[in-house]
């Protein structure tokens, strides 16, 4: 029930559950020495073992995707980690964590060890509350460059009712998230304009499969559908909304207009329009796999899918390109709805032996775009060069033997759009992070856009919230799919309002009311 990407989270109720069984790990496996660990500090990080007067810093790297996912070639990262030294007067130790769900559970652990050293991660504030610092007095005394770096709306995400900031902002509003992309070098063969409106996109939607009989539209996933779509159909957009009758926050699902969207989703799905496995096995393998067919005339989701992974198979098909119809409208306006992800953040451990060390880390990568990129990509004049104020020549990507971005801790929106690699096939990437974060009114703005939602203790006062998520993925896709008739509609909204809909009601309802209250006049 949430605005934004369905991506898998790691929740409190996690981290207490492995905090739990981590004291009884922990002696017998020390993560920052225990090699055998793939958590471990990569190698290059124990040569350097006396630092001398330096604090050491260890950064748990889940902000950014390695360039090489096992980590630096050792000497490369020892010559990053010298040059920040240098600057910041610290030691960084980086952790490169297994994908998925064992780096998820192994950050738990960590968190929850006694004899093992982490002072930096990123995720949710709101989930992490019982691990992490307020960074207020940290920002104040050794982070100018950070606190500068960010608007008041963007700490406003990161903020709790009693001013607490618990960490720096990752993420934030987000315009560039999600849009609907079309062939455009089909749409040059057939002579049509870029959509503007849903009239337009169905048509053009059916010209493709007219030139390709076999050409559908391939969506990242569900939750991608909706924030890319709903917005034609509802006031509000894939938002919470403030029902005008009893001024109760409501989920999306309960606005007017939401049931069309789904009765036009059916339609194009009994179309035949939409590949079927988008429904049922959605992921970045899969997807790339139908781009590579040639087939998929329409995409309708996550920008990265586009930016990064179809430009990577653009060579199996001579001549596809994709673009996005910003600005398409359906009969209640904007079709995508904007992204708000208030709460991840960079933030420091409780249990951190320095904080005011973890902190000069950070701000010495927001006090120059050359710190930012040289902890991205590597050693300036070694590794990397400036084309102009913007673009970086990268001298050493190619190498097996590279530097992979282990020390960079300055992800977040403002810094996403410092730089970019010249090279024309990697890009594009970054030029869309730089050209569309802020693009707004390609979308509309959900409702509580600017409010930071506690939702540990959102999930405290719903019992049944996972019922009430699981009903909505799922009954969804069964109408969607018309494994179960929109004449049952009613009949669902029924089945929420037994799994605690009331109880989602009040609990959102309390903090949005919190937040008006606290910020009246601001």
């Amino acid at each position: 029930m949430q605005s934004g990407q369905g991506s898998r989270r790691t929740t409190r109720r996690g981290f207490n559950r492995s905090a739990a069984v981590a004291a009884g790990l922990a002696a017998s496996f020390p993560l920052h020495r225990a090699s055998a660990i793939p958590t471990a500090p990569t190698q290059a990080a124990m040569l350097l073992q006396d630092s001398g007067d330096l604090p050491e810093v260890y950064l748990w790297q889940n902000q950014i995707a390695l360039t090489r996912p096992e980590g630096s070639n050792p000497e490369k990262l020892e010559a990053v980690r010298q040059v920040i030294s240098d600057g910041s007067g610290t030691a960084p130790i980086a952790y490169v964590p297994p994908p998925g769900d064992a780096g998820e559970e192994r950050l738990n652990l960590t968190l929850g060890s006694r004899g093992e050293e982490l002072d930096i991660f990123a995720g949710d504030w709101d989930e992490y509350k019982e691990a992490v610092q307020p960074i207020n007095d940290l920002l104040d005394e050794h982070g100018t460059a950070v606190r500068e770096a960010y608007s008041e709306q963007q700490w406003a995400g990161v903020t709790d009712v009693e001013g607490n900031i618990w960490g720096i902002p990752r993420l934030g509003l987000m315009g560039h998230t999600h849009a609907i992309f079309l062939r455009t070098d089909w749409l040059e063969e057939l002579q049509i304009e870029m959509p503007a409106t849903l009239e337009e996109l169905e048509a053009a939607i059916e010209a493709f499969r007219e030139l390709e009989p076999e050409s559908s539209i391939l969506a990242s996933n569900l939750g991608d559908l909706r924030m890319s779509t709903v917005g034609g159909f509802t006031e509000f957009g894939y938002s919470r909304w403030l029902d005008p009758e009893d001024d109760r926050v409501k989920p999306p699902e309960l606005q007017p207009g939401f049931r069309d969207w789904v009765a036009r989703m059916n339609e194009w799905y009994e179309k035949g329009w939409f590949l079927p496995e988008t429904f049922s096995s959605p992921g970045t393998d899969r997807d790339v796999e139908y781009f590579r067919t040639g087939r998929v005339g329409t995409f309708i989701g996550w920008y990265s899918r586009i930016t990064i992974h179809a430009e990577r198979v653009l060579s199996a098909v001579p001549g596809m390109w994709y673009d996005p119809a910003w600005g398409i409208t359906g009969p209640e306006g904007l079709m995508k709805t904007n992204n708000a992800d208030l709460n991840a953040a960079v933030m420091i451990t409780k249990k951190s032996r320095d904080p005011a060390a973890a902190m000069r880390f950070i701000n010495w990568q927001y006090e120059a775009k050359e710190n930012a990129v040289t902890a991205f990509y590597g050693v300036q004049g070694v590794d990397w060069e400036w084309e102009d104020d913007y673009y970086v020549n990268l001298l050493t990507i190619d190498d097996p033997d590279i530097y992979a971005g282990e020390f960079f801790s300055a992800a977040g929106l403002v810094t996403e759009t410092w730089f970019a690699p010249a090279d024309p096939d990697r890009r594009r990437h970054r030029e869309w992070i730089r050209d569309y974060t802020f693009a707004y009114d390609t979308g509309k703005m959900p409702v509580d856009a600017e409010v930071p939602y506690d939702r540990s203790l959102i999930r405290d006062k719903v019992p049944g919230l996972a019922d009430l998520d699981r009903l909505i993925e799922e009954e969804t896709t069964k109408f969607i799919t018309g494994t179960r008739p929109l004449e049952e509609w009613d009949a669902f909204l029924e089945q929420l309002e037994s799994a605690g809909l009331q109880d989602w009601i009040d609990a959102y309802t309390e903090q949005f009311l919190q937040y008006q209250e606290a910020n009246q006049g601001s």
